[in-house]
């Protein structure tokens, strides 16, 4: 990390220092201040001492002056001095040859001498052949010559392929002279190009679907419709970022007419280059299909001989075009009839079978004489007539008992008939397995019987499907009573405040920790609310205080870790947690 901080602090340049001086938007203070803070970034300088700053400094000359394979081997070990440094490069060295070199600069020349020279371009000149060095001794020369003899003119001081008269054929490189032709590289998609109309002249526009703005050149739009405040930037596909600037423009496309905020540019392969802010961009572009069906010779002579099949394959064939014919008026009920015609309609379940052998029962009357949950209701009930309908209480109607209710005469159903009204009245599909009380209602309000509310209660609290599916509430936690704490410092609580304004030192957050016996309260800044800093906080407030007995904390991730977990277990705490709160 800190070798990052140091690239950053010495790659560090001033933000646009291109622009003029009434448009940078750094000044020379900014300038310092960043310059500042990536020293403190890199050095550290409140954690260290002048030795130890000097260090640093010279670790980075240090490692500047060797050899890059050096460098990377030191920086592999990590060394925080630049004496350790020294003793790794000498371990390094000690292991390497001795002819090799370890500085910077040797290494560098080294790397010079291995680069082609001119002894590459002598013996291409030569046909091949490596040159001859001049300090060499030729064969035939007598040993007290002072230097080369040319054997092609004679003279002293050359050698053959050196000669000035020496005519030396270019057996290996042909050149051919001719003129430089650049062909037109054309696109295996031409430019999708459209004509528009700006203040009533047309111009050529090119359809960019890459291009988010509209662009126009200076020279169609009119000077006092140009913003000299407002610009916009543009980005190239490069990267190269310009602005420029804005103008409200009436655009006439495909017959409609659109008001934009354009671009103007003095240079443009176009006229008008039309973006994505134009509404109807995508509907200019016409997909371009192409076809690569192979027909056989088979299918060409099929087709020859039956010309009405070829006509088949032609859009509308079965369609009857006729001239003049208007579509006849329909009404609202007839397209909502013919929009349904084609539904797919879903098939439907088979009824279920009532439950328990359900039969209407033939013998009503018989069965309510038998009933003794009835023998009341028979006791107080009294014939009436069929039109009798004023009457209130029980009545006897061709022998079978009614009750007589606000003009309503409902049937007493018989005890042996209450379990399958039961039935069609919650359990079955249509009805809904409403809850005891609706299911009440809607079941006296036509078959009542004394007992009614009883039984639906029973009936809807054992139904099966009501208890698969109905919500179970979890009971309510227990309260247990707070303990009260006579002893200072046995029980705290403990809790992190923030986030804050920073302060000077960096501390954005507050440890809070509170007695439950003497409300005393401690307050710990912090700069993060990690574990470690945590339980560092910790370890202090317990060397002034003693160790509690519990600590009562909420179920952040810095109270719950690994962390202070073994610091509880370490000094005999036990911690407590709170609920979580969802709020």
């Amino acid at each position: 990390m800190t070798s990052i901080q140091r690239q950053r602090f010495r790659s560090l340049h001033v933000e646009n220092e291109e622009t003029p001086r009434e448009l940078c938007e750094e000044t020379p203070r900014e300038l310092y201040v960043r310059l500042k803070e990536l020293y403190g970034k890199w050095v550290q300088p409140k954690d260290k001492t002048t030795e130890e700053i000097s260090e640093i400094m010279i670790l980075e000359q240090y490692l500047r002056m060797l050899s890059p394979e050096l460098q990377v081997w030191i920086k592999e070990h990590d060394p925080r001095t630049a004496s350790k440094a020294a003793s790794l490069a000498d371990m390094f060295v000690a292991a390497r040859p001795k002819n090799r070199s370890w500085a910077y600069k040797s290494w560098k020349t080294a790397k010079d001498d291995q680069r082609p020279g001119l002894e590459h371009q002598d013996m291409l000149l030569a046909g091949g052949k490596p040159p001859v060095k001049e300090n060499q001794t030729l064969k035939g020369l007598s040993r007290g010559s002072k230097g080369p003899v040319c054997y092609l003119c004679g003279q002293e001081g050359h050698i053959k392929p050196r000669c000035p008269q020496n005519i030396v054929n270019m057996t290996q490189i042909c050149c051919v002279p001719r003129k430089e032709v650049v062909e037109e590289q054309r696109s295996q998609y031409p430019l999708k190009t459209i004509t528009v109309e700006i203040d009533g002249r047309a111009l050529q526009a090119l359809i960019d679907t890459g291009s988010t703005q509209t662009l126009v050149r200076r020279q169609y739009v009119p000077p006092h419709a140009i913003s000299t405040d407002d610009t916009i930037p543009v980005c190239c596909v490069h990267g190269d970022e310009r602005t420029y600037p804005i103008a409200e423009v009436y655009i006439k496309v495909d017959g409609q007419m659109y008001l934009l905020k354009v671009g103007i540019t003095d240079n443009l392969p176009f006229p008008v280059v039309l973006g994505h802010d134009l509404p109807t961009l995508v509907d200019l572009i016409n997909p371009v299909r192409v076809c690569n069906a192979v027909m056989t010779r088979a299918q060409a002579k099929e087709r020859m001989d039956s010309p009405g099949k070829a006509l088949q394959e032609l859009p509308f064939y079965d369609a009857q075009i006729e001239a003049g014919v208007v579509k006849a008026h329909t009404s609202r009920r007839q397209r909502r009839q013919e929009r349904f015609r084609h539904t797919v309609v879903a098939p439907t379940g088979a009824i279920p079978e009532l439950p328990r052998g359900f039969e209407l029962p033939e013998n009503i009357c018989e069965l309510q004489q038998q009933d003794a949950s009835l023998a009341g209701c028979l006791r107080k009930a009294s014939k009436c007539a069929e039109d009798d309908l004023d009457m209130e209480g029980y009545c006897i109607q061709e022998g079978i008992l009614y009750r007589c209710h606000k003009s309503v005469r409902q049937l007493m159903v018989p005890k042996v008939a209450r379990d399958i009204i039961l039935a069609l009245g919650h359990s079955v599909p249509w009805a809904g397995h409403l809850g005891k009380h609706k299911t009440a209602e809607r079941i006296q309000r036509h078959f009542p019987w004394p007992g009614l509310r009883k039984d639906v209660a029973q009936f809807c609290r054992s139904c099966p499907q009501c208890q698969q599916t109905s919500p179970q509430l979890p009971s309510k936690a227990p309260l247990h009573p707070l303990p009260v704490i006579g002893t200072p410092f046995l029980r705290l609580g403990m809790d992190v405040m923030g986030p804050v304004e920073r302060s000077k030192a960096g501390n954005r957050f507050m440890l809070v920790i509170t007695d439950y016996a003497t409300r005393y309260p401690e307050v710990f800044p912090l700069r993060s609310i990690k574990a470690k800093p945590v339980a560092f906080c910790l370890v202090q407030f317990f060397s002034r205080v003693g160790f509690p007995q519990e600590i009562l904390t909420d179920q952040g991730t810095n109270f719950m870790s690994k962390l202070l977990k073994d610091v509880y277990q370490l000094l005999g705490i036990w911690g407590e947690r709170t609920t979580p709160y969802h709020p």
